[in-house]
């Protein structure tokens, strides 16, 4: 008859006890009886463990009673991250085995590292601390062999939508391979949890996924072609801010950087300002505000010819008739950036006249007037706009000119760029022309080119500010 035999035994050491580090071999003899006679053992029985090993019949185990030690690191090392996934790595080291594939994890969220270590470790918490992470529980190294006992573990966090944004930390106690055998088992296979087990390491990082808070201060007022500063207020509650505020002016100019730029706006055309800054995880922050420019008085110089007069000073429309002094309409000339407003009719006067000219200038650039009478130039005067603006200018005309229709010409040549000429008609009235002028006004409303004289408009022109 033949048979296997197996049997389950405790293995005595003598001299005892285990050694830390030491390794072990086991090997079995057999025997067999017949009734009646002593044990009789097989040919095993000469053989010594060396034999046992060469047969196969022999094995070995090293002791190990010694807990690996890990550490974690969260988000590589950086303090601040905005996801969606949050790295982990786990180092594992051992002085003698390499590690169990199994990592057991315990995640908190919205307290600090050392408040989220202790609920972790604590024995009475309510809810599931340490579990087994099958997602954190791949080496790098393969458990085998001298050279996995330094290894690594690397995965990765994804905060779902109800986790508040704060602080996130990744607890871990990692096995190693060092099972212990169970005699008394039929199973001799041990979870992870039977091996040695590390203490518990943990790390931490902030999730910010909210964006600066950003806002714009516009100056009171923006003059265009002068500087205006502008500022901003910012804040991050969580990773901070991180770098320079950007401006965008909208107007084409390159970006600004700083909390209180100052920007020139060329002219009047609104334009949206933005502001953008990042914070430290990566969010942007941006806020805006429409500027819409006005001109104020413009800085006039180099004055050519000695032949006029600048004022930031504006007038109305009327106040624009009653300098001319002879009544009559208005007249409005677009040249280039430069709208210009003059009297059709000007009064002459014994020591000298001046023709009252209000211009609203957009660009930097070089103005030109001149005045003749047939072919005759009476008056000319050149001046450089520095500022755009509102300017008043009075081009004189000297005594003696005489009574009658003028030609005036107006040239604009912003910097850099191509000059734009128009002209317009104006009437010199003399001293006996403006008598009969005041008494058709005081005497009777006689018409005057079709209208009656007290209806000729001496209000706002469509378009003047």
């Amino acid at each position: 008859m033949t048979g296997a035999v197996s049997s389950q035994l405790g293995v005595a050491v003598d001299p005892g006890p285990l050694v830390e580090g030491h390794l072990y071999g086991v090997c079995a003899t057999g025997f067999f009886t017949l009734p009646g006679m002593p044990p009789t053992f097989g040919s095993e029985a000469s053989g010594s463990c060396e034999a046992a090993a060469a047969s196969v019949k022999r094995t070995a185990s090293t002791i190990d009673r010694t807990k690996p030690v890990v550490a974690v690191t969260v988000n590589g090392g950086a303090p601040v991250t905005r996801g969606p996934l949050i790295s982990v790595r786990i180092d594992y080291t051992d002085n003698l085995s390499f590690p169990f594939p199994a990592n057991f994890v315990c995640l908190r969220s919205a307290v600090d590292l050392a408040t989220a270590k202790a609920q972790c470790d604590s024995s009475t918490a309510q809810a599931p601390q340490y579990a087994y992470d099958q997602n954190c529980s791949s080496s790098s190294v393969p458990g085998v062999g001298d050279n996995a006992r330094v290894n690594v573990f690397q995965c990765s966090i994804e905060p779902g939508p109800d986790t508040p944004d704060g602080p996130v930390t990744f607890c871990v106690i990692s096995a190693d391979g060092a099972i212990p055998d169970n005699p008394l088992a039929a199973n001799q296979a041990q979870p992870a949890d039977r091996a040695n087990l590390s203490a518990s390491a943990c790390g931490s990082a902030a999730l910010d996924r909210t964006s600066p808070a950003l806002s714009v201060n516009l100056p009171p007022v923006v003059r265009a072609g002068r500087p205006a500063t502008f500022s901003a207020s910012a804040q991050d509650a969580i990773a901070g801010l991180s770098g320079d505020i950007a401006w965008d002016w909208g107007d084409g100019s390159p970006v600004s950087t700083g909390m209180a730029p100052a920007h020139t706006f060329r002219d009047v055309v609104p334009s949206t300002v933005t502001a953008t800054v990042s914070d430290a995880a990566g969010n942007v922050g941006k806020a805006s505000a429409v500027v819409k420019p006005t001109y104020g008085p413009a800085t006039a110089d180099g004055v050519s010819g000695a032949t006029t007069t600048t004022s930031a000073k504006t007038l109305t429309n009327a106040q624009l008739l009653r300098r001319a002094g002879a009544g009559g309409r208005l007249a409005k000339l677009t040249v280039g950036a430069m709208t210009l407003t003059l009297p059709r009719r000007v009064a002459l006067h014994a020591k000298g006249s001046v023709v009252p000219l209000r211009a609203v200038i957009g660009q930097v650039g070089d103005v030109s007037l001149s005045l003749r009478i047939g072919r005759r130039r009476v008056a000319v005067a050149g001046l450089h706009i520095a500022v755009p603006g509102n300017v008043l200018i009075g081009l004189k005309v000297p005594k003696g000119v005489p009574a009658g229709r003028a030609r005036l010409s107006v040239r604009f040549t912003p910097t850099g760029l191509a000059p734009a000429t128009r002209g317009a008609t104006i009437t010199l009235v003399g001293h006996k022309v403006r008598q009969r002028a005041h008494g058709a006004r005081r005497f009777g409303p006689p018409a005057v080119g079709g209208a009656p004289a007290a209806q000729l408009p001496e209000g706002r022109l469509p378009g003047d500010s």
